[in-house]
């Protein structure tokens, strides 16, 4: 008999603002011995980054293959935004590792046994439009998408691992991203 193991990814993120301001105001003055322009001063209006992003998040590893709701990124700015993925580290009690998925065949996912099947696992996401992929066990920090103005991108989890499960398991990994302005 096989068992339900859910998987919680936490998100913690970091907020940044790189290089959009909006000019609304601006005084120059003209040397007249050089030609150079000099600025005198800039009002510079605020810009908010406003980005939806899912904080908690679980998937099953279920007997009849994974089950996983798709999950958002919604921008509510008014500007462009960049997501990266800077990081992921396991939960406090979480001891499976992340490993690529070609560490093993499909067949040999498939057949691990109860020590490596608790040992290993292949986790990551796959937008769902383009269905590009993007494994955690790759070096970060890493363009995960770019978000046009008050508008959403949709993703999945997707996993590899083994099958010999001894009895239900929570894993809990927590994601590090950061929003850019673009």
């Amino acid at each position: 008999m096989k068992l339900k193991h859910y998987i919680g990814l936490s998100t913690l993120i970091t907020i940044s603002m790189c290089g959009l301001l909006s000019a609304t105001h601006l005084v120059s003055e003209i040397s007249e011995n050089s030609g150079n322009v000099g600025f005198i001063g800039v009002d510079i209006a605020p810009t908010i980054i406003d980005v939806t992003l899912p904080m908690n998040y679980a998937f099953i590893i279920g007997p009849n293959g994974d089950i996983s709701a798709n999950f958002q990124f919604i921008n509510n700015t008014f500007t462009e935004v960049d997501i990266f993925l800077t990081g992921v580290t396991n939960g406090e009690y979480t001891t499976t590792e992340i490993v690529e998925p070609t560490r093993f065949s499909d067949r040999q996912w498939a057949e691990l046994n109860m020590i490596n099947t608790h040992r290993y696992i292949a986790l990551g996401l796959e937008h769902t439009l383009t269905k590009e992929q993007f494994w955690l066990h790759q070096e970060m920090p890493f363009l995960l998408t770019s978000i046009a103005p008050r508008d959403s991108e949709t993703f999945t989890w997707m996993s590899k691992h083994g099958n010999s499960w001894a009895s239900n398991v929570v894993l809990e990994y927590k994601l590090y991203l950061t929003v850019h302005l673009r």
